[in-house]
């Protein structure tokens, strides 16, 4: 048997990935608005949610201005998109 593999490039992604999200779903908006205020509630900039943000909400680093880590605000910001 013969298989043949695509590879896609992250430049094929790249505008899949770093895209605002739009989402007219039922309640969508009203959920992303809770949780940005809830995430701004702790004083911490909300980023500009695209898929690649969701898919590698896991791994964020949040830093603050002088750019030490933020303890725990990975593990909020993964909570709050997941």
């Amino acid at each position: 048997m013969n298989y043949e593999l695509t590879v896609i490039s992250a430049t094929t992604l790249n505008p899949f990935l770093t895209s605002p999200l739009e989402c007219d779903a039922s309640g969508q908006r009203i959920i992303w608005l809770l949780a940005k205020d809830l995430w701004c509630r702790k004083n911490l900039l909300w980023p500009t949610l695209t898929l690649g943000s969701i898919l590698c909400c896991a791994i964020c680093d949040p830093r603050d201005a002088s750019g030490r880590a933020l303890p725990g605000a990975n593990r909020s910001f993964y909570h709050l998109t997941v």
